[in-house]
């Protein structure tokens, strides 16, 4: 149903959990604010209420408690909140899309071979591996979306921001790059929703009296990887991922345009994890986030 969302309906559990919006907001005057709103729109798409209002403070009514019943039951059934089988050890580091963690992680090659990291590639959704990460599953999570803090500990910072590369199962050409007029009359695979390159695309094909060819619209960069790998599909991914192609015998191809928008990718993580998780500060320092002493 439109406009209910799991951050919505993680909203809701918080305020069951804290017994109030600036509980749950982590004490937050700020996120107070961005909390009713979310609530409020919420409700409005269930169409009823779901707090009761009439008290001092606010608390979930039936309704809000038997949707919360039924979110967390959804959670567990996705294995969000099953526990590990064996301890955790290392440095945990998890994010939305495997080609896009991968990327990131090569930042780390030889820099620290003695830190054991596990990482969590299950192609969840970004938002997925931001609810691991509250749940204590997670140390370091890369998203390529922003997301806003809960907590006061919590940080969200840019990582690094990129171009984007073109990816093909094999060369059509010598040349180390690709025309956009030519790029639009591929089948393209490229990541849902309203992304700035879908756009960025659409209007350049416009301009060139061609019409973007849309063959797949995939939840990850992975998925994209993968159909080019079958064949029939060009993609469109950051140049990040270009060693993850590389890797897979892909032909990696840079989009000659006057200008493309940059790709952006983030990384979420816990001030209190910078000295009490092992490897933690380090790492963060290989990836150019600058940490006090």
């Amino acid at each position: 149903m439109k406009g209910i969302t799991l951050d919505r309906l993680e909203v809701l559990r918080l305020l069951g959990e804290g017994g109030g919006v600036l509980s749950a907001a982590g004490g937050s005057r700020s996120r107070q604010g961005q909390f009713s709103r979310q609530l409020k729109s919420l409700e409005k798409a269930c169409g009823f209420s779901l707090i009761d209002r009439a008290k001092q403070r606010l608390q979930l009514n039936q309704k809000g408690e038997a949707i919360v019943q039924k979110y967390e039951l959804l959670l567990e059934e996705l294995g969000f909140l099953a526990q590990p089988d064996a301890p955790n050890e290392g440095l945990r580091i998890g994010g939305g899309e495997v080609a896009l963690v991968e990327g990131v992680i090569n930042l780390l090659e030889g820099s620290f071979p003695e830190i054991q990291s596990t990482l969590h590639f299950k192609n969840l959704r970004s938002i997925d591996a931001i609810r691991m990460f509250r749940r204590g599953d997670l140390d370091l999570v890369l998203s390529s979306t922003p997301t806003v803090p809960l907590r006061e500990d919590e940080v969200c910072r840019k990582l690094l921001s990129t171009g984007y590369i073109i990816v093909m199962s094999q060369s059509a050409s010598q040349t180390q790059g690709l025309l956009l007029k030519t790029l639009v009359r591929e089948k393209l695979a490229l990541l849902e929703g309203r992304t700035d390159i879908r756009a960025f695309l659409e209007e350049e094909s416009n301009k060139v009296g061609e019409k973007l060819r849309l063959g797949a619209l995939c939840s990850t960069y992975g998925q994209i990887l993968e159909l080019v790998e079958k064949g029939g599909f060009v993609g469109v991914i950051p140049s990040v991922c270009a060693k993850v192609a590389l890797r897979k015998g892909l032909c990696v191809k840079r989009l000659i345009s006057e200008s493309p928008p940059p790709f952006e990718y983030w990384l979420f993580y816990r001030t209190a994890d910078i000295q009490e998780v092992e490897g933690m500060n380090r790492v963060l320092q290989a990836l150019g986030v600058k940490t006090a002493d």
